[in-house]
């Protein structure tokens, strides 16, 4: 109604449609009403009743993206996130609101939105845009380092993030917010971390565990006694990275294991501090770089053949592991 009301010059009218559409109360937007939104004519941008539309776009935008690592790790979220238009990732890339836990995640979400049908056809001053909303000085300092350069969509500003990020660590020189503002970096890049709230449990994400009950383990211990190796595991998504943990038995040797899993477009984690746990005990932390790290588990007990020898290990009928990750900074 508002694109003909527009195209017909009948002001009132148009003025009567956007007051009806900012009174919307839609409990459970859809990507669809969100990219309508943001196909509004231009004019429409002059009217006084514009800062409503602009207020319940980003309501809807934070609404059905807000917890951006739910985005990322749920299918059905992601492809929905993967179908908005450009000027509606661009506003999403711009809320205040999104919970992250590390900007990394606003990077990852927009360069799988970037390898999707919509994405690919934007042109390369358009994605330049993504850039500008990114707010660099919130990524972590190994994927501000190591990732983001790798990102296609980010290329063009790789040599200005250089610099600003030169500027932002060196703490031992007279550096200000007002002197990074005053070398016109997008304000974004200096701007203070979202201010979204994380769900309850949200800790326990960058915990990766892996659960063997007693059958499971059983299983193991007699393939193993017939010299066959096996496994058992789970991938995760955890800040700004793609993961890969298991549990292995070969020759009465328990291992844990942990690796960073290459998934296009992103490189792998380069270095990561990473504490193991065997239901509840700590064993040391450590440090993984690169091609993954094999934690021998048990060794104290010697060659393990039976359940028996577990079963001091054990809660509940099972064997639990987790891994639980840290960023270097």
């Amino acid at each position: 109604m508002v694109a003909w009301a527009d195209r017909w010059q009948a002001g009132g009218c148009v003025d009567l449609c956007l007051a009806s559409l900012a009174r919307m109360g839609v409990a459970t937007p859809t990507v669809q009403d969100v990219n309508a939104l943001f196909a509004l004519p231009g004019s429409v941008n002059e009217k006084t009743i514009f800062a409503s539309i602009q207020s319940l776009r980003k309501k809807w935008l934070a609404a059905l993206f807000g917890d951006v690592y739910a985005v990322i790790t749920k299918e059905e979220m992601l492809k929905a996130f993967c179908t908005l238009s450009l000027p509606a990732v661009d506003a999403w890339a711009g809320l205040n609101e999104l919970a992250v836990h590390t900007e990394n995640d606003v990077a990852v979400l927009l360069t799988l939105w970037c390898t999707e049908e919509i994405g690919q056809k934007c042109s390369e001053d358009e994605l330049a845009q993504l850039g500008q909303a990114l707010r660099v000085g919130n990524l972590t300092p190994m994927f501000r380092r190591l990732i983001l350069p790798e990102l296609e969509w980010f290329e063009e500003h790789v040599r200005e993030m250089n610099l600003f990020v030169a500027m932002l660590e060196n703490k031992g020189a007279m550096i200000t917010a007002d002197a990074i503002a005053d070398s016109e970096f997008p304000d974004a890049w200096s701007a203070a971390s979202r201010q979204g709230i994380l769900p309850p449990g949200a800790s326990d994400r960058a915990t990766m565990t892996v659960q063997v009950p007693e059958t499971e383990l059983k299983r193991m211990l007699n393939e193993d006694a017939a010299r066959v190796y096996n496994n058992i595991g789970c991938s995760a998504y955890w800040h700004g990275y793609y993961w890969h943990v298991n549990i292995s038995l070969n020759e009465g040797k328990f291992g844990g294991e942990i690796d960073s899993t290459n998934i296009y477009p992103f490189p792998i984690a380069r270095c990561i501090k990473y504490t193991c746990k065997v239901n509840g005990a700590i064993y040391d932390s450590y440090f993984l770089r690169e091609k993954g790290a094999r934690l021998d588990l048990f060794s104290e007990l010697g060659a393990i053949s039976s359940l028996t020898q577990l079963k001091s290990r054990m809660s509940n009928g099972r064997l639990e592991v987790r891994f639980e990750l840290t960023e270097i900074s």
